[in-house]
């Protein structure tokens, strides 16, 4: 039991490396980019809700989630604040200020 693999908690994993492939392409290319921040804005938003789902998995699932499941998912987890905070460096001042002000 304990390596069990539940099917949709294997999906939420595979939707998280689908977007962390899409993070690190951004990052790869934000200087070729010419719509850089408007894709990162996108990108957070499929984040967030791909957290949400997460974590209400967890809630529904609780204890029969796998010990190796959740420490794939935390690890996924972690993973993505690593991009994340690699996506943020990109982000120049100048470019929040008019991103804030075209919106």
């Amino acid at each position: 039991m304990s390596d069990y693999i539940d099917e949709e908690g294997l999906l939420k994993l595979i939707k998280f490396n689908e977007l962390s492939r899409d993070i690190t392409r951004l990052n790869w290319s934000w200087n070729d980019n010419f719509n850089s921040i408007n894709k990162a804005q996108e990108l957070m938003v499929r984040e967030q809700k791909l957290f949400l789902e997460i974590s209400e998995y967890k809630q529904r699932m609780g204890d029969r989630i796998s010990p190796r499941q959740k420490k794939d998912i935390a690890d996924t987890i972690e993973g993505m604040g690593k991009l994340v905070n690699y996506l943020k460096d990109k982000i120049k001042p100048s470019e929040l200020t008019i991103n804030a002000l075209s919106a």
